[in-house]
């Protein structure tokens, strides 16, 4: 007989919501909507410690070198070399290649084996406003202009595009409506926040000398402050206008660094939520900069996480050219060392999109008027990059900073790579990765294909007001990897259907997890006939949407699928 793996729960109002809400908004563990137990249980070894390394070569003259292979390549961290797991070739506008092999149970790295495909005809193309780190309308108006000349002019018929003001007051999910995205952009200016924070008039300081003085990094960035409180609150003791100068100077740092990182929160949200989509993928951060020092390990994060998921971070500088002059509002008390200061912000400002889109295979743009040009390079100039993951030999999540270096056997080869990252602070389990990858697909705007899924439904009605909902997922398993051991075929596979009202408010859901433990017999079924699942809800009678993720725990891959029912 065929084999077919159904798996009924049923789920009464009330019993499982409160903790599926709270397990899909914080990513905790919820044992209780997993499986009964009955299941075989088993482990199997997946790494969830890998680094990813963007690197592009290219000659003495600066074009692309595009023959490397694997053997070509030696990677180190901390002085040690490591060998690659996965090693990829991406080409954008003209071809594009993946490879893909392991060194694990998966099978042995082959350097010669290519998997070439056409490129998908997706550009997927996200805008990001950045109005967290108080850029001015001056600067922000000729950014949001160059966003809506560039989609009514230049965009491309497949092109899928996506606004996102990073203080979080719009967001365009991806849209091929490009009729819509040209009005869209035209409202942008209205979606930002450009109040800036609470700052005190005297004395005036910039976020890098309030910087400097929280650290007690610059001791003329202090005088300097000291020096224009006394003069405009006439206050005589240094003393007492240290501590002015000092408290507002932390009250000041504290509030940039805390915009700073809501904006390197957003970049991260929104590279982790586009990791499944089929295509090209770039975000191109329209930003004038800030300070980084404080966050390195934040700005890591937001390049991990770009790295993992495939997409290329390019960078616009709005602030365009720009000069280090005090203009005629501002005092003109602190001479050369209040020069020096906003020379050093200008320049420092710039660090960390230069970082941003150097460590994921972008470009920066800045230094130049004229932005609509540069978004217009962006996008259409031809991107190459080879893409080398790794496991961390880093044996605990330590937080320090660890180096990496990349060697290439070609003479007059110039490589192009990150430089190292920081460990996170703690380790990231199994569980919280899959966690992760499923609250992804439940933020995604659109569905994810990596899993073919089909959901199908029926109710009926048991008491006045009350209907059975069931709902059946049905999962394909071509193509999907399992690891061989003990002469097993394993995985797991998470599956999670989630039931919201007309108004978008969570009524139910489940979230299960299926170990398979197959034999040869029954490897070859579930390839035949695929995976089925059943979940069943108590609803009133309503309009609803279902949506239902599945991942599977091997190579991590994605499904999602949502569909609108009426029950009545």
């Amino acid at each position: 007989m065929p084999l077919v793996l159904i798996l009924c729960v049923r789920s009464p109002v009330g019993l499982l919501s409160r903790a599926l809400a709270e397990d899909l908004k914080r990513g905790r563990a919820d044992k209780r909507a997993q499986t009964d137990g009955k299941e075989p249980e088993f482990t199997f070894k997946v790494p969830v410690n890998a680094v990813a390394v963007s690197v592009k070569a290219t000659d003495a003259d600066g074009n692309p070198v595009r023959d490397l292979t694997v053997t070509d390549f030696r990677l180190y961290e901390d002085g040690k070399i490591q060998s690659i797991q996965t090693f990829g070739i991406e080409f954008y506008k003209k071809a594009n290649f993946k490879i893909e092999a392991s060194q694990t149970s998966l099978g042995p790295l082959d350097a010669s084996s290519k998997d070439a495909s056409a490129i998908p005809p997706n550009r997927f193309i996200k805008f990001v406003i950045d109005d967290l780190t108080e850029p001015s309308p001056q600067e922000i108006l000729p950014a949001i202009k160059a966003i809506e000349q560039f989609v009514t002019a230049s965009m491309q018929p497949s092109d899928q595009l996506s606004f996102v003001v990073a203080s979080g007051t719009y967001e365009l999910p991806f849209t091929g409506d490009h009729r819509a995205g040209i009005e869209k952009a035209g409202e942008l200016y209205k979606k930002v926040m450009l109040k800036g924070g609470r700052r005190r008039d005297c004395p005036p300081l910039s976020n890098y000398q309030a910087q400097m003085i929280s650290t007690d990094r610059d001791p003329a960035a202090l005088a300097v402050a000291i020096a224009e409180a006394m003069t405009c609150t006439r206050i005589e003791d240094p003393k007492i206008a240290e501590r002015l100068v000092r408290s507002s100077a932390l009250a000041q740092f504290e509030e940039s660094q805390f915009r700073n990182r809501n904006l390197l929160h957003t970049l991260e949200q929104h590279a982790r939520a586009m990791k499944h989509l089929d295509g090209t993928k770039m975000m191109i951060l329209l930003s004038g900069g800030f300070l980084s020092h404080e966050i390195l390990p934040e700005l890591q994060i937001v390049i991990d996480a770009a790295l993992r998921c495939g997409v290329v971070i390019h960078t616009l500088d709005i602030r365009g050219l720009y000069t280090t002059n005090m203009s005629a509002s501002e005092p003109d008390g602190g001479g050369n060392a209040k020069l020096s200061m906003r020379s050093n912000e200008m320049s420092l400002n710039q660090d960390p999109l230069n970082q941003l889109a150097g460590e994921t295979g972008g470009a920066f743009f800045h230094n130049n008027n004229d932005l609509f040009a540069g978004i217009t390079q962006i996008v259409e100039g031809e991107s190459h990059r080879y893409i080398l993951t790794y496991s961390s030999p880093a044996p605990q999540a330590d937080g320090r900073y660890h180096k990496i270096k990349v060697e290439v056997d070609r003479r007059g080869t110039k490589l192009g790579y990150r430089k190292g990252y920081y460990a996170p602070q703690e380790q990231v389990t199994y569980e919280r990765r899959s966690k992760q990858d499923l609250l992804e697909a439940f933020q995604s705007t659109v569905e994810l294909n990596e899993i073919p899924i089909q959901l199908s439904y029926e109710y009926l009605r048991v008491e006045a007001g009350s209907y059975e909902l069931s709902l059946e997922a049905r999962v394909s398993m071509v193509g999907m990897p399992f690891v061989d051991e003990d002469q097993r075929h394993k995985n797991a596979i998470d599956l999670v259907v989630v039931v919201f009202d007309e108004n978008d408010r969570y009524v139910d859901g489940l979230r299960k997890t299926i170990a398979l433990n197959l034999t040869e017999a029954g490897y070859a079924a579930i390839n035949r006939h695929g995976l089925r699942s059943k979940v069943e809800f108590r609803v009133p009678p309503g309009q609803y949407r279902i949506k239902a993720a599945v991942r599977e725990s091997v190579r991590q891959r994605l499904g999602s699928l949502q569909k609108t029912i009426h029950v009545r």
